[in-house]
């Protein structure tokens, strides 16, 4: 009961490390927009974006998104190692999943460069 009452209790607050960064962004972007105007600075009313700009953003989010989920395995194999208590397959456990983190996170880390070489420099993107 314990086990299903804890998990369900990581699972909400990772769900939220995920979700809440994409909301917040959202609502600021409309606040940031309608502060500007005041100010007398020039504001593109027009929300529309090309196939490739949506696509960008969307894969951008994504991107960040699984950045957060390797750094949360990178806090959980440490927290696992360092609670191992002289436990040698629970602290093998810690180090495969460090090292998948690690490996996960070069990977996201390259593939956003490329992303961001792609979208900047070949489609003429701004985000």
């Amino acid at each position: 009961m314990k086990i299903k009452i804890r998990k369900i209790i990581i699972s909400t607050i990772l769900l939220s490390l995920f979700v809440l960064p994409v909301m917040v962004q959202a609502g600021m972007i409309g606040s940031l927009k309608n502060t500007a105007k005041p100010a007398g600075f020039e504001v593109d009313d027009t929300d529309d974006k090309t196939l490739a700009e949506l696509v960008g953003v969307i894969i951008g989010t994504f991107l960040a998104l699984l950045g957060v989920l390797f750094i949360s395995l990178m806090i959980y194999g440490g927290i696992m190692w360092m609670t191992d208590a002289g436990n040698n397959e629970r602290a093998q456990k810690a180090k495969d999943i460090i090292r998948s983190a690690l490996i996960g996170l070069v990977l996201t880390v390259s593939s956003y460069g490329i992303w961001a070489f792609i979208f900047e420099k070949l489609l003429g993107g701004t985000g």
